[in-house]
């Protein structure tokens, strides 16, 4: 018998095994090894912001950040959920007792203004706006700006959001003694609430809107305060006798014998009540 003819199949059935064992082995490893490594592995720590990129806040209406250190000044960067939901945003001059000096969106988000609901802004100030902040609120018509003075320019991002079918109102006593170009931007807005005493600021008038002859004026602006006074609601004249509480429409639609809208304001004057201080 020859030995070396018996032992050939022997080592063909060892090297046979051997192949299939590494086979399995490699599969094995294929299957098994990512998920050895993925229990193994250090979680990455999350990179950083960039040092120049500010902290967003946000609160039920907007988001803003702050532009200085110290967290006294505030930029508003966009509309919160539920701004964007409604048709008339109010801008304070404050959040959380800090001032707003600015409204436009960030560097890598310019339009984070966004609203396909909203129809009219106000702005309790002129703040500052270097580029149009309102590019994505396609209904927006009417800007109107509280407390705009004489010497004032408008911001140069509201200039650019202005045209024929959107406009930017102030108050008429305001408009009326404008000169120059500004007039070529602003409009005189129909109703203004008066404070209705000596001495009040910014020509007596609280708020200023626009509203369409005919219709009825739809807001209301919070009550107004005045030092050892309570206020007691507005009213059709100064002396305060017709409350206008239950009238809220403006006269109809006048036009002129050249096809001109005649411009009609209707004035709302506060009442005041005297507090008296008992003394015991």
């Amino acid at each position: 018998m020859n030995t070396s003819q018996s032992s050939r199949p022997n080592k063909e059935k060892i090297i046979y095994w051997i192949v299939i064992s590494l086979a399995v082995l490699f599969v094995l490893l294929q299957v098994f090894f990512p998920f050895i490594h993925s229990q193994t592995k250090q979680p990455s720590l999350p990179s950083s912001p960039p040092k120049n990129e500010p902290t967003e806040y946000s609160n039920d209406d907007f988001f803003y950040i702050y532009l200085d250190e110290n967290h006294e000044s505030i930029q508003i960067t966009g509309l919160n959920t539920y701004s964007k939901l409604g048709q008339i945003v109010v801008v304070p001059q404050k959040i959380g007792g800090k001032r707003v000096v600015k409204i436009e969106g960030l560097k890598d988000n310019e339009y984070s203004w966004i609203s396909y609901n909203l129809e009219k802004i106000f702005l309790e100030d002129n703040f500052e706006a270097d580029k149009n902040p309102f590019k994505k609120c396609p209904r927006l018509k009417s800007v109107i700006i509280q407390n705009f003075e004489r010497d004032e320019n408008l911001p140069r991002g509201i200039m650019e959001w202005i045209d024929d079918e959107r406009s930017c109102y102030i108050a008429a006593d305001v408009y009326s003694s404008l000169d120059g170009d500004i007039k070529n931007y602003v409009k005189p807005g129909n109703v203004s609430f008066m404070l209705n005493y000596e001495d009040a600021p910014y020509f007596g008038v609280y708020w200023v809107d626009n509203v369409p002859y005919g219709e009825k004026i739809s807001f209301t602006p919070k009550n107004p305060k005045r030092r050892g006074y309570r206020f007691k609601g507005w009213f059709k004249e100064p002396e305060c006798v017709n409350d206008w509480t239950n009238d809220h429409s403006l006269p109809e639609r006048v036009i002129d014998e050249n096809g001109a809208e005649v411009f009609q304001e209707l004035k709302l004057y506060a009442k005041w009540e005297k507090i008296e201080w008992i003394i015991v």
